[in-house]
């Protein structure tokens, strides 16, 4: 569209601003210079007047920059705020149509920029108003014209649509940057945004192609990776694998004894905190006792907490069996030196002396019990000195871990009865007396050891190796011991190898005829014989005969090998594959094309053909031979610990697709 400049410079306006800016001060320095005075009203309104001039020159000059730049919307409302500011009066007029005509110029501007986008009213109602200032403005009829003329604006332009353009061309932009940057699946948002805009948009399809051709691309790498995977996998099956080599390591299982954390804390506790110094001289063990606790306390300095500070020392009373008793035990601890009776009391038992330095807690302890001839005791919670000959014990628990073959370990030892042969495959002794026999109980086995079980005692042994006694901390030592006497054994194993031989032959003799009878008259023009039918049996075809013979075609016989032939008198006789099945899975699952089962009749060995006049007859000798053999042998193999069940099964996997 052709565009006119339509603003217009007026030396007459400038000169006019100028004049206007300097009028009131001359007014008022002749009227001081004449001694006349205006009322402060009539100065008011002149201050007023030339400030609304110098505020409207101003806006002028901003309205003008905002029109170079191209904002004709800011110019028209900066040239209406001028107008509006100028007063209405006759010395004003040249100022306010000067004004006008920038209005007028700025608004024909904005019209053709409305009109571009769509904004019929908005341009209609500018030019109506240029209009109505100036009737006969040049550029505001010729707009009017061109905002009716429907080869120049289009009147199905709407302003929704200019801006649905806009926002598509910016969509179109981050959608290939999306894909120039891989972004595929932002790129394909984004075309589908344009498309919700714009539903015909090709460049937004074409977009989608090339997103597609390039997913397209990724996928078919990644297919060619997922293969390759695959065979991977399938040929990694194959892989025989070379046995670690194993380092030598020595046999920690079971050392040292098996106690419960709390007797192991109590122990580490003994071990670790080292006494200074000890001077005993004529001291008693509840003396001393307090002592070590005391020190025990004070340095113990791992242990964070102080309520778990230090040891617990208790000293056990024995129960009372007797007032002589009691005093032949006093009598003993007074001085001979012997061993503390019954009825005694631990704790007034003196040392006579004893001076060691920087001495471990336990070893201070074993050296209090050897003067006193007492013995100590670590359980979960304190350490308790009891007399060596103490026979009226409490009763403790205590679990211990055992290994897999400690019962049999036990039971092997011994028992009752004469001995078992285990091998189920053994030749049964004389007298059918030798049978299996059930392995008696722990505690029974215990008791054989050597542990005394008494009243309210007993002993349990656990499918995950854990032993449960609850008996006497003197059985319970003993109990200990042996079980640390068989954890220092190395278990043993057993390896178990079965071989499993299969031997079958399979032998295929056979011999058959097959008949073709074409039709032959058996009397004058009236009776006629021939093979019969295929029936539901698989036919025989035209392979399977010989034709032409001699140049002569033999009816019946097609010349398409595949084809299936006709008056056969032995088609519901099987031979060959037919009359073999391989009943076995392998059979199956080896066949390609199990939904239509195929087979060949046995290879022809003789023909013979006869043709005559009045029919044609052809018979075909089979034979099949065949010996198949096959021997399998299998030779699994278990590693079991002694004593424990162990399980050989031979499993075949087949794997089909259904």
């Amino acid at each position: 569209m052709e565009k006119t400049p339509i603003y217009r410079s007026s030396r007459t306006a400038v000169a006019l601003m100028a004049a206007a800016s300097t009028m009131p001060v001359v007014i008022t320095d002749a009227n001081a210079q004449e001694g006349y005075g205006y009322s402060s009203l009539a100065q008011r309104e002149m201050i007023r007047r030339q400030d609304a001039v110098a505020e409207g020159d101003r806006l002028l000059m901003e309205g003008r920059e905002a029109y170079a730049k191209g904002d004709y919307q800011q110019a028209v409302d900066k040239y209406r705020q001028a107008l509006d500011r100028v007063p209405d009066a006759p010395m004003f007029s040249d100022r306010r149509q000067s004004y006008t005509e920038h209005l007028s110029d700025a608004s024909v501007a904005l019209s053709m920029q409305h009109r571009k986008v769509g904004k019929y009213a908005e341009a209609r109602t500018l030019l109506e108003g240029v209009l109505a200032v100036d009737p006969n403005d040049f550029n505001a009829k010729r707009e009017l014209g061109y905002l009716d003329d429907p080869i120049r604006t289009n009147p199905a332009l709407t302003y929704e649509h200019t801006q649905n353009v806009d926002k598509v061309r910016r969509t179109l932009y981050m959608a290939e940057g999306n894909y120039n940057l891989g972004k595929f699946d932002a790129a394909k948002t984004e075309y589908e945004n344009v498309l919700r805009l714009d539903p015909y948009n090709s460049a937004a399809r074409r977009g989608l192609e090339r997103l597609a051709q390039a997913k397209t691309d990724y996928y078919r790498a990644a297919y060619d990776h997922t293969r390759a995977e695959l065979l991977m996998e399938v040929d990694k099956a194959w892989e025989l694998t070379v046995p670690a080599e194993a380092p030598d390591v020595p046999n920690t299982f079971g050392q040292g004894p098996d106690v419960p954390d709390g007797v192991a804390y109590i122990t580490e506790k003994l071990r670790r905190i080292i006494i200074p110094r000890i001077d005993f001289d004529d001291t008693t063990v509840e003396e001393a006792i307090d002592f070590l606790r005391l020190r025990s306390a004070e340095l113990d300095t791992l242990e964070l907490d102080p309520a778990k500070k230090g040891v617990n020392f208790v000293v056990r009373r024995p129960r009372a069996a007797g007032g002589g008793a009691a005093d032949a035990g006093l009598d003993a601890a007074s001085g001979d030196g012997g061993l503390p009776t019954g009825g005694s009391d631990p704790g007034s038992l003196r040392i006579r002396e004893l001076r060691v330095r920087n001495v471990p807690l336990a070893q201070a302890l074993k050296y209090i019990c050897d003067a006193t001839k007492l013995r100590y005791k670590v359980d979960d919670y304190a350490v308790t000195l009891v007399p060596q000959t103490e026979t009226g014990e409490d009763i403790f628990t205590r679990t211990f871990t055992v290994p897999p073959d400690f019962a049999a370990s036990l039971d092997s030892g011994g028992g009752d009865g004469a001995a078992v042969n285990d091998d189920p495959f053994a030749e049964p002794a004389a007298g059918g007396g030798a049978t299996l026999r059930p392995r008696p109980p722990i505690d029974e086995l215990l008791k054989r050891s050597g542990i005394n079980f008494a009243e309210g005692t007993s002993a349990t042994l656990s499918a995950n190796g854990k032993l449960l006694v609850t008996n006497t901390p003197t059985e319970l030592d003993r109990v200990e011991q042996l079980v640390d006497a068989f954890k220092g054994q190395q278990p043993k194993q057993v390896k178990i190898t079965t071989k499993f031989v299969e031997i079958s032959q399979e032998n295929n003799d056979e011999l058959g005829f097959d008949w073709i009878v074409n039709p032959f008259g058996l009397s004058a023009h009236n009776v006629f014989g021939s093979g019969g039918t295929q029936g539901n049996q698989q036919g025989r075809t035209g392979g399977d005969f010989i034709s032409p013979v001699g140049g002569t075609s033999v009816d019946g016989i097609p010349a398409d090998p595949t084809q299936f032939s006709s008056n056969g008198m032995t088609n519901g006789l099987r031979s060959g594959d037919y009359a073999i099945n391989r009943n076995s899975i392998d059979a199956i699952l080896n066949n390609p094309n199990r939904t239509a089962q195929s087979g060949s009749v046995a290879p022809g060995i003789a023909a013979i053909t006869g043709l005559f006049s009045d029919g044609q007859v052809q018979m075909i000798m089979r034979g099949l031979a065949q010996k198949k053999g096959t021997d399998l042998m299998t030779a699994p193999s278990v590693t079991s610990l002694s004593s424990q069940k162990a399980t050989i099964e031979i499993i075949r996997e087949f794997i089909y697709p259904t």
